[in-house]
């Protein structure tokens, strides 16, 4: 990992090679840090209206982290899996296919 300084002057040279200010640079590292601290989708999604930031300062500030090395993978969410609900399973045990048949039928799962 880089030091946040190295980063900025990377970010900024990065740019000006694409026909921006140094100063948009240094917002599109800070956009880059949002999406890894907050995810894509929070950042700028098509899917969110509340998204932080337009769609064309999105592309602008992609376009800049990209030249700046920066992946399409490193724009992914911080947690880019779903997150399911954690819900308790209960288990017995049982000693036949018979037994198991009766429970599915007979007893009611417990939704708390």
């Amino acid at each position: 990992m880089e030091d946040i300084a190295s980063l900025i002057e990377n970010f900024k040279s990065a740019a000006i090679e694409v026909g921006f200010s140094s100063k948009t640079g240094v917002n599109a590292l800070k956009t880059y840090i949002l999406i890894k601290a907050e995810g894509l989708f929070e950042i700028y999604s098509k899917e969110n209206p509340n998204s932080y930031i337009s769609k064309s300062t999105f592309n602008k500030h992609k376009k800049i982290a990209l030249s700046a090395g920066i992946t399409l993978y490193d724009f992914q969410a911080k947690d880019s899996v779903v997150k399911f609900p954690e819900k308790p399973i209960s288990m017995i045990s049982v000693d036949s296919w018979d037994e198991l048949n009766f429970l599915t039928k007979h007893v009611k799962p417990n939704n708390k």
